[in-house]
């Protein structure tokens, strides 16, 4: 992946003003479906694409828009929590398998 290819065509998504236009990019590159959640693990945004993955880590959440305790709980296990609060201003990147 070209991070300069990547950043750039982040920043127009950005500009468009919506979570679809940044969900679509971050799509296009990673070619893995897409999350978006707050600090209080609600979704921000269905899923993209929006289509179940057959993945409960994914599937879930997107149908009930919140991110369910048995998850959080694993991102804890897994200290992908405390990384998170290590590194506030970091994108921490989860790959469920």
């Amino acid at each position: 992946m070209n991070k300069y290819s990547f950043y750039k065509e982040m920043f127009i998504a950005v500009q468009e003003g919506s979570i679809l236009s940044i969900q679509e990019c971050a799509y296009k590159f990673f070619k893995f479906p897409i999350a978006i959640c707050d600090t209080s693990f609600q979704m921000l945004a269905p899923d993209y694409p929006n289509e179940l993955q057959n993945d409960d880590i994914w599937d879930i959440p997107n149908k009930t828009s919140r991110v369910p305790y048995e998850f959080i709980k694993l991102f804890h296990d897994h200290n992908l929590i405390e990384d998170v609060n290590k590194n506030p201003n970091k994108t921490i990147y989860i790959n469920t398998g």
